[in-house]
């Protein structure tokens, strides 16, 4: 094992994935959020984006953690439309003017599974209720099995401009073992059909740590995906959590690979993808070198949420659909995971939200040095504490806390700078650890949470 190998797996733990700050455990009741609406109060000069669940899919992977439900009739699905068509007039009721929107993302469960007039219908509903730009990001997840060439129609007629595949893994063991069966040549086909409708923006999800992979097989998979040439690439590590999510169980766990095997599958991505041209984007994203993330990187205007790393610009982000979350100016607010309450809600005009976080100026501080490492490998504390107007020494307890990490050769530590090794990233989520005020050795052991590696 090589000596670079060994310390980050000495650091190996389960830590939060930062795709917010405070993460979502640390929400509280919304019965506590008071009298003031939220979406009202909220100032929209920077803009809006949004985020529709559509929490169906018509199989079950047994990887997933998301929030979803199997569903073979397509009548909930339908019927959830209307609801979520009835939210989004809803919310831009209580907004005082049309607001601009430049990043629309679909996600669930299987956003795919929608008919084509169905995702019109949405579309519709979303126009009406905010200026949707004219050159805004239009993203949709794709599950490849369930797609028709009507629906790629519908997305180009839609402008839908960016597509999320999961693919996961191209070995046909692999995919047997975590029930998501899909071969090369009908991913192949889909991406051919998206492009022939000029949608050419393409991610591709790919997961480590999933049973049954080796090197070869990874090796394999990577030929693959750079065949297809995608336009970026999220390499994410698989949390095993049965506990949590019970359909996990359905894995042998005596087919994932270890921990120093998990090491090696992402290196061996990682070096492939550098090879052919790919450049790293935070702690597991890639993308070519004339991708809009990558202008966003030189530039720091790269910003990481729910979504993973993205060029939106906005602070503000509102969500729609069961377990959607919006962030308006300094509140995060959670609708209610239950598709029952949901429904309820809309038809009695009651509030949805289950869950709100009001953050204060700590959390601000804390979540702009997180997202600085988590998106360059860099922060500067000291630059950061003097724009919120606070004085730097507060977080030399935090600092202090990394002289181990630094002494390993991990990171270096230039009075209050923290620079990564380049070889070092799947240390970030450590090192960003170190700034939660909220993570204890107790909540570090929540399933919630993913191991670093």
């Amino acid at each position: 094992m090589d000596d670079m190998k060994a310390k980050i797996l000495g650091l190996n733990t389960q830590v939060p994935r930062y795709t917010s700050y405070p993460t979502a455990p640390h929400f509280r009741d919304a019965s506590d959020i008071g009298n003031v609406d939220p979406i009202a109060a909220g100032d929209y000069t920077d803009g809006l984006s949004l985020y529709l669940h559509i929490p169906f899919c018509a199989k079950m992977c047994w990887y997933c953690g998301c929030n979803t439900k199997v569903t073979r009739l397509y009548h909930p699905v339908h019927e959830y439309v209307s609801y979520l068509i009835k939210e989004i007039s809803e919310k831009a009721k209580h907004m005082q003017r049309r607001v601009q929107v430049r990043h629309v993302h679909f996600g669930g469960g299987s956003p795919g599974l929608l008919r084509p007039d169905d995702f019109k219908r949405i579309m519709q509903a979303l126009h009406l209720a905010f200026d949707i730009d004219r050159d805004a990001e239009i993203a949709i997840e794709i599950d490849p099995r369930n797609m028709t060439a009507d629906k790629v129609k519908a997305y180009k007629e839609c402008r839908v401009n960016r597509i999320s595949l999961g693919v996961q893994d191209f070995d046909p063991d692999v995919q047997s073992a975590i029930n998501r069966v899909q071969p090369y040549s009908l991913v192949s086909g889909v991406v051919e059909q998206f492009r022939s409708q000029g949608i050419n923006a393409v991610n591709f999800d790919l997961l480590y740590g999933l049973p049954h992979q080796n090197l070869q097989k990874a090796e394999e998979t990577f030929s693959k995906v750079i065949n297809l040439s995608p336009s970026r690439i999220a390499y994410f590590g698989y949390a095993h959590v049965p506990w949590f999510k019970k359909h996990m169980r359905l894995i042998d766990k005596a087919t994932l690979p270890d921990a120093s095997l998990r090491y090696d599958l992402f290196k061996l991505g990682e070096g492939i993808l550098h090879d052919n041209g790919y450049l790293d984007v935070g702690i597991d994203h890639f993308a070519k070198a004339d991708d809009t993330l990558i202008h966003a990187l030189k530039n720091k205007t790269l910003r990481r949420n729910f979504q993973g790393y993205t060029t939106d610009s906005t602070d503000n982000l509102l969500g729609f659909g069961i377990s959607s979350i919006s962030k308006i100016n300094d509140i995060y607010l959670q609708n209610t995971p239950d598709r029952a309450t949901y429904k309820k809600a809309l038809e009695d005009g009651k509030s949805l939200y289950t869950k709100y976080r009001k953050i204060d100026l700590d959390d601000k501080i804390r979540a702009q040095i997180i997202e600085h490492i988590m998106s360059y490998m860099h922060v500067d504390i000291e630059s950061i504490c003097n724009a919120f107007n606070v004085p730097p020494s507060l977080f030399d307890d935090e600092l202090h806390t990394l002289e181990g990490i630094k002494n390993s050769g991990l990171i270096d530590v230039n009075g209050r700078q923290i620079t990564i090794h380049p070889h070092a990233k799947l240390a970030a989520r450590v090192v960003a650890s170190a700034f939660d005020a909220y993570l204890s050795p107790v909540l570090a052991d929540q399933p919630k949470h993913a191991v670093a590696v």
